[in-house]
C-alpha cells in the first residue's frame, strides 16, 4: 500500500502524468518522495526520475512535458534535465549504473526499488549529505542492514569505497543547519543521527 498521505494529491497526478510519457519508458521514480510514499514518514514534494536513457531524446521529453503542464526548463546538461512543471520541481536523470532489482508498478507508477533508492541514497550522502536525505536513510535502516545497502552501492557504483561512504554517513555538519522534513512519523534530528551512527559503528565492528 502506498502512502499517498505523504505527497499533495496534484504532485500525485502529475506523478502519474509522467509515467504515462513515452519518453520516460525506460525510467524509474527514485529519491526521497518514493520513499515517503512507500513507508509514509514524511511529506516530501519533489519529483525524480533517473534511468539508462531517455524515450526519443531530450527535445522528445521538453515536448511532452510541456504537454502535460505550464513546464519550465531550470536547468540541462547531457544527462540532467530540471523542470518546474505546475509548480512542481523535477528531476529527470540518465545514467549508465544498473538496478539492484525490479521496479515496482502500482497505482500508475513505477518506482525503483527501495533498495535501489537506498544505494542511491549513500551516492548522495557522500557528495552532500542533506538533512532530509539522513532522515530518509535512518527509516532505510529499519528495513535493511547497512552491509545491506552498502553492499548494492557498491554493485550499482563499482570503485566506491565503504571507508569514504562510512566516513560520509557520520559527518552531520552541512545538515545541521537545515530544517527537518515534515514528519508523518515523529523522529527528532537527534534520534536520527543516534540511528544512522549506531549502524556505521556496527557495521565497522562487523
Amino acid at each position: 500500500m502506498l502512502h499517498h498521505e505523504a505527497v499533495r494529491p496534484e504532485t500525485l497526478a502529475l506523478l502519474r502524468l509522467l509515467t504515462e510519457l513515452p519518453s520516460m519508458a525506460k525510467l524509474r521514480f527514485v529519491g526521497g518522495t518514493s520513499l515517503a510514499l512507500r513507508y509514509g514518514h514524511r511529506i516530501s514534494v519533489d519529483l525524480d526520475f533517473f534511468g539508462n536513457e531517455l524515450v526519443g531524446g531530450a527535445e522528445q521529453l521538453f515536448a511532452e512535458v510541456q504537454s502535460i503542464g505550464n513546464a519550465s526548463l531550470i536547468a540541462e546538461s547531457k544527462n540532467v534535465h530540471q523542470y518546474v512543471i505546475s509548480g512542481v520541481e523535477v528531476d529527470v536523470v540518465t545514467q549508465p549504473y544498473p538496478w539492484l532489482e525490479g521496479a515496482l508498478e502500482q497505482d500508475g507508477m513505477r518506482l525503483a526499488s527501495c533498495l535501489d533508492v537506498a544505494a542511491m541514497k549513500m551516492l548522495a550522502i557522500m557528495n552532500r549529505g542533506s538533512r532530509k536525505d539522513f532522515v530518509d536513510l535512518s527509516f532505510l535502516l529499519e528495513r535493511y542492514s547497512l552491509a545491506k545497502i552498502i553492499d548494492g552501492a557498491a554493485v550499482k557504483y563499482p570503485g566506491v569505497s565503504q571507508f569514504a561512504i562510512c566516513k560520509s554517513l557520520v559527518y552531520f555538519e552541512d545538515a545541521e543547519d537545515e530544517p527537518m522534513p515534515r514528519m508523518l512519523i515523529p523522529r527528532s534530528w537527534e534520534e536520527v543521527k543516534r540511528l544512522v551512527s549506531d549502524a556505521v559503528d556496527a557495521f565497522i565492528k562487523g
